[in-house]
C-alpha cells in the first residue's frame, strides 16, 4: 500500500513540474500572452493604416469621376 501511495505522490510531482515548468506550461503560455498583445496592436495599426488609405483612395476616385 506504501509502496502505492509513494508511486501516486512520484506522479503528482511529476505532472505539476509538466505542468508548471515543462513545454507547454504556465511560462510559456504567459510569453504567448504577451506575444499576441504584441501582435494585436500592430494589427490594430495597420487596419488604422489601412482604413486611412483607403479613404485617401475613394476621395481620389471621387475626384477623378
Amino acid at each position: 500500500m506504501k509502496l502505492i501511495v509513494a508511486t501516486l505522490f512520484v506522479l503528482l510531482i511529476w505532472l505539476q513540474y509538466k505542468l508548471w515548468l515543462g513545454d507547454g506550461g504556465i511560462p510559456e503560455v504567459l510569453e504567448l500572452e504577451a506575444e499576441i498583445e504584441t501582435v494585436q496592436s500592430e494589427v490594430n495599426a495597420l487596419q488604422e493604416r489601412n482604413s486611412a488609405c483607403l479613404l485617401y483612395t475613394s476621395d481620389a476616385a471621387d475626384d477623378w469621376l
